[in-house]
């Protein structure tokens, strides 16, 4: 019996110390941003063609049968626990990455790495704090979330630590200051909405129409700057692969979710909705 779990146990380490040394493997971290982008039209199909993702307002009209067979589909569970657990992995994986570094990377990924750990430290501690201790969100969102922060978490940090160099002098390009500026921009304007939600979520005990910055314009300011912030993001590492499929993993769940969202609001609130008001790209979308 102690030989038998004795095997077992080193069985456990020897398999975990085997996937721990492909995340030093460059080509194995290629071949999963390439995954990555792969699913990605998937993911855009899937949410536009069956079924967004039910979370929040939009787990008002969850009425497909379909999704009430099992209690696996109906579990909803603490939203701060949630939003705590499935956006840790990102920041768990610069200390990680830093950690186990040879030396420490150039200047510019340092910055990078330090703006990655700074939002999930924001988005998985400070957000869920303001949230209500009565929102509740499902469990199988969460289960699919957490796999690919994990996989993200890995792509970004060790893309960044191990695989990615910049020339001398980048830190002053344009490219590295240009992008660096969207990804503020775009934090800015998903804070600055995420705020305005949050208020009305406390001050209402029903769904309100939002108003004020760029509520002018869209439905979803909150998606549209996520999606600008990892855009400048991806232009200040050079488009690097990683961070490419960051973005475009981003937009695939964003934009189908903001367009349910979109119609979400002119059916609850038909009659009252500006009616120039898009999805989530100002004037376009």
């Amino acid at each position: 019996h102690d030989a038998f779990l004795g095997t077992q146990g080193r069985s456990v380490f020897y398999y975990l110390g085997t996937v721990m040394s492909l995340t030093d493997d460059e080509d194995f971290h290629y071949q999963l941003a390439y995954i990555i982008l792969g699913l990605s039209p998937a993911v855009i199909l899937a949410l536009i063609l069956l079924q967004p993702a039910t979370y929040g307002k939009l787990a008002e009209n969850d009425s497909n049968p379909q999704h009430k067979l099992n209690l696996y589909f109906r579990t909803q569970v603490n939203a701060r626990i949630c939003w705590m657990i499935f956006e840790s992995p990102n920041w768990i994986w610069v200390v990680y990455s830093l950690w186990t570094a040879e030396r420490l990377p150039q200047l510019p990924n340092m910055i990078l790495l330090a703006w990655f750990f700074l939002h999930y430290i924001h988005r998985s501690i400070l957000y869920p704090l303001q949230m209500s201790q009565r929102s509740k969100f499902p469990l199988r969102i969460m289960m699919f979330t957490v796999p690919f922060c994990i996989v993200n978490g890995y792509l970004q940090c060790q893309g960044l630590v191990r695989f990615q160099s910049f020339e001398e002098g980048y830190l002053y390009s344009k490219r590295f200051v240009v992008g660096l500026a969207l990804a503020v921009v775009g934090f800015t304007i998903g804070w600055q909405s995420d705020q305005t939600l949050l208020r009305l979520r406390r001050s209402h005990k029903t769904y309100q129409i939002p108003y004020g910055g760029m509520f002018q314009y869209v439905s979803c300011p909150h998606y549209l700057g996520e999606i600008l912030e990892w855009t400048g993001f991806c232009v200040a590492c050079q488009g690097s692969l990683a961070s490419l499929s960051f973005v475009v993993w981003t937009a695939s769940n964003l934009v189908p979710r903001a367009l349910s969202t979109h119609r979400w609001y002119h059916d609850k609130f038909a009659g009252e909705y500006p009616a120039d008001r898009k999805a989530i790209l100002p004037f376009l979308l």
